[in-house]
């Protein structure tokens, strides 16, 4: 069978829609992309059509202001096959596109994740020469049987010791307090594991990043006016928060100050209305994971995520 590679976007969906799998891509997916890329995003989207235009794969390569800790020149790529077509080289025909654009746009390494339990996946991967680099989860919490009161004592005895919590969102909102908050940021995300070796954004691609997230999430816990931990919720949803970020500085652990700070983020979610909260973990992450499991976090299917040089 003949088959033909043509580009994607939301503009031209109405014309594909009748011939495009929902289950492979949908027009509020291609809609997410545009509104989450910057000028600065190197995006590539295309589809595999049958000869009667049926849209029956699907692949992406994204580089760019589209993840504050991409690495320079590395691409994100996602790969989709229709079920029914599985098997027929269509997955070889994307990757071999998106890795193409990748290179041709200065491209050194893709990358991607996928869930544990794909394994006929992670065995494609690791056949085209792909190599496992780290192992993360994600957990999910209900609100709907959470009650927060069951925790006083924890904000008793942080702030009896001297620690207040605040919103980001109660400071200014100028350049001068964005560049104080992301450097504060950058400083908690470089302790995760998994980021090793990650290049810092420049700070005009981390405010076109967090440009319309709602900054009352970002949790801010405060010894006299030094910051020492933060937590940021986003809301994904009207029902659902993530939490993208949990951190305390190195001198102030062993304290209970980020279990504080996390229920003080999903506090807020609940005032919010959101039944569930989500977040990711890597698997050595340890101490974040006790804590999670503590507040009970139910563990979801891992991902790994897999890199390969080009």
């Amino acid at each position: 069978m003949v088959f033909k590679i043509i580009p994607l976007s939301s503009s031209d969906f109405t014309e594909n829609s009748n011939k495009l799998s929902s289950e492979i891509i949908n027009e509020n997916t291609l809609k997410f992309h545009e509104k989450k890329a910057s000028e600065d995003t190197i995006m590539h989207r295309v589809g595999i059509a049958t000869a009667d235009g049926k849209i029956v794969g699907f692949g992406m390569g994204v580089s760019g202001s589209w993840d504050p800790i991409l690495l320079p020149g590395h691409f994100d790529i996602s790969i989709r096959v229709d079920k029914n077509w599985i098997n027929q080289g269509l997955g070889s025909m994307l990757f071999e596109k998106v890795t193409r654009f990748a290179k041709n746009n200065g491209g050194t390494v893709v990358q991607c994740g996928i869930r544990e339990t794909e394994q006929t996946n992670i065995a494609w991967l690791e056949e085209k020469g792909f190599t496992k680099v780290f192992h993360t989860f994600e957990s999910q919490l209900d609100l709907s049987t959470f009650n927060i009161d069951h925790y006083k004592s924890i904000f008793e005895d942080v702030e009896w010791s001297g620690v207040e919590f605040k919103s980001f969102a109660e400071y200014p909102q100028d350049d001068k307090w964005l560049q104080r908050f992301f450097d504060f940021w950058w400083e908690l995300a470089m302790d995760a594991p998994g980021m090793e070796g990650k290049t810092r954004p420049d700070f005009e691609v981390l405010k076109n990043q967090f440009q319309g997230i709602d900054r009352e999430g970002f949790i801010l816990a405060i010894e006299e006016d030094k910051w020492i931990a933060m937590s940021m919720i986003i809301n994904e949803s009207n029902e659902i928060f993530y939490n993208s970020l949990t951190g305390v500085q190195r001198g102030y652990r062993g304290k209970g100050i980020a279990l504080a700070v996390k229920l003080k983020a999903i506090g807020y979610a609940k005032q919010k209305g959101a039944k569930l909260v989500r977040t990711h973990n890597d698997s050595n992450n340890i101490p974040m994971l006790n804590i999670n499991q503590k507040l009970g976090y139910e563990k979801q299917t891992g991902i790994y995520f897999f890199e390969k040089q080009i």
